[in-house]
């Protein structure tokens, strides 16, 4: 409310949050003993915040439904709720407010490998030079504080992008 007219409008608007974030790190490591070896990149972002409205957080938002944590919402008898109160095509939730804006810091596994290269010994048996299985992953867990099955590395806005997805691949690399 701008004390100087006492009415709450566009005018009272501010700034709020920082999508941009201060802190980018990540840990790229390798290692192997004997015949096993892993690699794993970890990877993150420190004090960043995140936004997302419309479909993304908004129940019956155009039409759409209800997600679990929309239960806990804003009623007489419910005044702690998490949520606020639950309407069907009204506005009051709509306006963009420091409520919908989360801690979008996380910390990722990207990528994690684990490989056994078999003994030449037993390679040569089989007329080949070189013989190696492994087992790879993409994407295996994320920490964060951001809303419940959002990507906090996503663009910011309505959630209607395609989630990031988990990767799990097996191979072998062999030379002849």
């Amino acid at each position: 409310m701008d004390k100087t007219d006492g009415v709450i409008n566009a005018d009272d608007r501010v700034i709020m949050g920082d999508y941009m974030p201060h802190y980018t790190y990540g840990i790229d490591f390798y290692g192997k003993y004997k015949n096993i070896d892993l690699s794993f990149l970890l990877q993150g972002v420190g004090k960043a915040d995140g936004y997302i409205d419309q479909q993304g957080v908004l129940a019956f938002y155009m039409g759409g439904t209800a997600q679990e944590w929309h239960k806990d919402h804003w009623t007489e008898d419910n005044r702690n709720a998490s949520y606020p109160r639950l309407t069907f095509n009204y506005p009051n939730n709509e306006q963009v407010s420091s409520y919908w804006i989360r801690n979008a810091s996380y910390l990722r596994l990207k990528n994690l490998q684990v490989g056994y290269t078999v003994p030449n010994r037993f390679v040569k048996k089989i007329f080949l030079d070189y013989c190696r299985i492994f087992f790879s992953a993409q994407n295996l867990f994320t920490i964060t504080g951001f809303y419940d099955g959002f990507d906090p590395e996503a663009p910011i806005g309505r959630g209607d992008f395609y989630p990031m997805m988990k990767v799990y691949s097996f191979g072998l690399n062999v030379k002849f």
